[in-house]
């Protein structure tokens, strides 16, 4: 751990763009852990600005829920009025798993700051449910007269559909966003990551699968793919997948594929989620034509 007499430099550092992303993420989750609330406006100017790193934004986002302080909670509520949908649902599904968090969230969007639909994903619900049962009569409330989800993502699919079939969607630019978008959890040939399912050969899914793969993660997910719910005795709760376990420890992965490691002792509770890890915003997250170029790119992957 940083001591606190480091903090200004690790703060100089995560301001300085010309500095690498995974550096400055580095810095970043190391400043939170040593003195984050001392930093609060350095920080917040990051996360703020749209022009950053969305995973250095992400690092610090999840690193001031974790933080479980009202303080931290205020700038990640604060921004949610003028940020994307990602990152709306970035800041949700990481405010929700902790007791200050999940009661900032709620609050926030029964203020008319956040949209009630982030209530409905269930990367958000769960954790909400998780943190504290009664949060479910307040998700109830607040997501009163919302369309039913499951139809609602079945005419999403559909439309997306005709608009591929429908349009000129090219494979090179659809390889442009997968590198971008995907390659942080799924691998192809090699490249990218292993937090999530590798995609060789998933050129040969129909479009319309793959539309539900993309659209809907947690309808087809695999129990490989699953995400748990850790419950640790110090309140604290952590969510990811496992990825193996190394003597008296568990080695489990965010969304980010960060791992962290967390003594089976401190473990008081378990639980399998029937959510992907995968966000359910990707219709919000990609525009048409680049999710129409994504698409076309993972058609080309028929494998060996």
């Amino acid at each position: 751990m940083q001591s606190p007499c480091s903090a200004p430099a690790l703060a100089q550092l995560i301001s300085r763009p010309g500095i690498d992303q995974a550096i400055r993420s580095a810095a970043a989750g190391a400043l939170i852990t040593s003195d984050g609330l001392a930093h609060l406006d350095e920080l917040s100017a990051v996360i703020h600005d749209e022009h950053q790193p969305q995973a250095l934004r992400e690092t610090i986002i999840d690193g001031l829920a974790g933080l479980n302080n009202d303080a931290a909670n205020r700038v990640l509520t604060g921004m949610v009025r003028s940020a994307s949908y990602r990152t709306q649902l970035r800041i949700a599904s990481s405010m929700a798993g902790t007791a200050s968090g999940a009661i900032a969230l709620l609050d926030s969007v029964a203020a008319g700051a956040l949209s009630a639909q982030v209530l409905r994903e269930r990367l958000v619900s769960e954790r909400l449910v998780h943190a504290d049962p009664a949060h479910a009569a307040r998700i109830a409330a607040l997501t009163k007269g919302l369309p039913p989800g499951g139809m609602d993502r079945d005419q999403l699919i559909q439309e997306r559909l005709k608009l591929f079939r429908s349009g000129k969607p090219s494979a090179d630019e659809g390889q442009r966003v997968f590198a971008a978008t995907c390659s942080v959890c799924h691998r192809i040939a090699g490249l990218g990551g292993t937090i999530g399912p590798q995609l060789d050969g998933i050129g040969n899914r129909s479009p319309e699968r793959l539309l539900e793969d993309i659209l809907d993660p947690s309808r087809n997910v695999d129990k490989a793919f699953r995400q748990s719910i850790l419950g640790l005795g110090d309140g604290r709760v952590v969510y990811g997948i496992i990825r193996r376990e190394e003597g008296q420890s568990l080695v489990i992965a965010d969304m980010t594929g960060a791992e962290t490691t967390i003594a089976t002792k401190d473990v008081v509770s378990r639980t399998e989620s029937l959510a992907s890890l995968m966000p359910d915003a990707f219709a919000q997250i990609l525009p048409q034509d680049r999710l129409s170029d994504l698409l076309a790119f993972l058609l080309t992957q028929h494998g060996k």
